[in-house]
């Protein structure tokens, strides 16, 4: 498998994002999908993985993370790396992945942040999800 992904980390780390949110195959969002490096990871570990990304390819439908054309609560878990922030809005993104995500469900993030851990954690509450954090191993 190509990791084709232009990010930290690459496609280990998103294994190890996986690891460290205790997560097994469900119905997961990639929310800014590029390359499909990470869906074609995902599936191949038995998830059922949709991506959306501003240009359609094979692994992904066009779309706005800002805005999903996604039902409230249809997915069991959000996966975002590096994406987030680059959107341009990242708390509509954030309120995104709080609206596709089923009770319980987990965003699995991984960006770069230009605010405070006290602002981060205010504006998570705010959209209804909270910060669980577990140190790599």
């Amino acid at each position: 498998m190509s990791d084709t992904c232009r990010r930290p980390g690459g496609l280990e780390f998103t294994k190890e994002l996986i690891r460290m949110a205790g997560l097994s195959p469900c119905r997961i969002l990639d929310m800014g999908s590029g390359s499909g490096a990470s869906l074609r990871l995902l599936e191949s570990l038995g998830f059922e993985a949709v991506g959306v990304d501003k240009k359609e390819s094979a692994h992904s439908v066009c779309g706005d993370i800002r805005a999903l054309d996604f039902p409230s609560e249809s997915f069991d878990a959000v996966l975002s790396e590096c994406s987030f922030f680059i959107s341009g809005d990242f708390e509509a993104a954030l309120k995104e992945a709080s609206r596709v995500l089923r009770p319980g469900g987990k965003l699995l993030l991984a960006d770069v942040f230009f605010k405070t851990a006290a602002e981060l954690k205010h504006i998570f509450r705010k959209n209804g999800l909270e910060i669980f954090q577990k140190k790599r191993t």
